[in-house]
């Protein structure tokens, strides 16, 4: 998964303002005027690129950061399941979905491919959908009772990396949680 590298720099002086403007390779990065610059994703091809900041003070006089070098290394790491739960239906209590959380986005391809993931050996798994922040998949499956733990089982799901690092099969144990809500009430009309 493509990572982002942060800078800062910090001046002092008794002249103001004090002005702040990064470069990348020597060339000025547009709006990056801030004590702190966040790069956006980066790639393998951005390794080697150059980093460094130009204070600009008041009184004319200017100093410039040291210059920063980022390596930028392959992800060769499979996705890993950081997560997986499932909330019962408050009237039934069972669970028609279970949502499966990664640590980096996913190929949408594996992701929701229903075969490459199981929970037991006769829950039926209808559909799994990838959702927009590529790291989350909601599997529709057969009910649920909440009576049992339950074993999910995922593999070949892979990541979006060069590489496509695919998952072995790994296996995640969960429960159904139940949301419990308590509500109050009192009569208020006595009050005055």
């Amino acid at each position: 998964a493509a990572r982002t590298a942060a800078f800062m720099v910090t001046a002092n002086s008794s002249s103001s303002p004090i002005v702040y403007q990064w470069q990348r390779n020597g060339v000025n990065i547009f709006k990056a005027t801030g004590t702190i610059y966040k790069t956006p994703p980066l790639t393998t091809a951005d390794s080697g690129a150059q980093y460094r900041c130009i204070v600009y003070i008041g009184s004319g006089a200017r100093a410039t950061s040291t210059v920063a070098t980022v390596t930028v290394n392959a992800d060769l790491s499979p996705p890993k399941i950081v997560k997986v739960h499932a909330l019962a239906d408050p009237a039934t209590g069972e669970a028609t979905r279970v949502t499966v959380v990664f640590d980096e986005p996913l190929d949408a391809g594996s992701a929701q491919d229903e075969f490459n993931y199981g929970i037991g050996a006769s829950v039926a798994i209808q559909d799994a959908s990838l959702m927009p922040n590529l790291k989350t998949v909601v599997l529709t499956v057969a009910p649920l009772p909440p009576t049992a733990y339950y074993e999910l089982t995922a593999e070949a799901i892979v990541d979006r990396a060069p590489a496509a690092n695919a998952m072995a099969p790994v296996t995640v144990p969960f429960r159904i949680t139940r949301l419990v809500a308590k509500y109050d009430f009192e009569d208020f009309r006595d009050l005055g």
